[in-house]
């Protein structure tokens, strides 16, 4: 089974170097440009893991993922 990521990054070229570098090593890769797009994708499928940066558009990676650890605290 393939390890799902979701990676959050407001900046396009970062998340897609990314995006592509860890899809290149085998893992299943879901992007969002910003913290919304996370929550949604997020409660959609849940990932194994989540890789986000501190500073999005619209709030702050730390929040967002204080958020994923109340709603599932499995996932680091």
């Amino acid at each position: 089974m393939n390890t799902h990521i979701l990676l959050v990054d407001d900046d396009e070229s970062l998340r897609r170097v990314t995006e592509y570098n860890l899809a290149k090593a085998g893992f299943s890769v879901k992007t969002a440009a910003n913290g919304q797009q996370a929550i949604d994708s997020f409660q959609r499928s849940l990932p194994d893991l989540v890789v986000t940066d501190v500073e999005l558009g619209d709030m702050s990676g730390l929040d967002l993922l204080k958020r994923f650890k109340q709603e599932a605290p499995e996932v680091p």
